[in-house]
């Protein structure tokens, strides 16, 4: 399946290889990049919990079917080809929570 839009903020699952196999991811990269590229910026989504500022708590509110976290450490490049259909995405609170994480992550002001 090909996306033709993934819009940041919006949760997918994503078929990647061994050993991660099928995951929910968030899209990072900005929507209008989005629109024009084949490969696409995400995070993945996980339930180990280590409770630091990369870290973005979602859940059923969010789509997904346990609660976990969108871990900001572990960003990724895929295909939009190897996403599922659209599961959930971000309240504007924690697009805003991803923002800064991201300042934090890559040191930017």
């Amino acid at each position: 399946m090909t996306l033709s839009v993934a819009r940041q903020g919006d949760i997918h699952y994503c078929r990647f290889d061994e050993p991660i196999k099928s995951r929910p991811v968030l899209v990072l990269s900005r929507t209008e990049i989005n629109t024009v590229r084949e490969n696409i910026v995400v995070a993945l989504v996980t339930r180990t919990i280590r409770n630091i500022p990369l870290e973005i708590p979602a859940g059923k509110v969010e789509g997904l079917s346990k609660e976990g976290v969108v871990s900001l450490g572990d960003v990724y490049t895929v295909s939009k080809s190897l996403l599922s259909e659209k599961k959930g995405q971000l309240s504007a609170d924690k697009l805003g929570k991803m923002q800064e994480g991201l300042k934090l992550l890559f040191a930017l002001s």
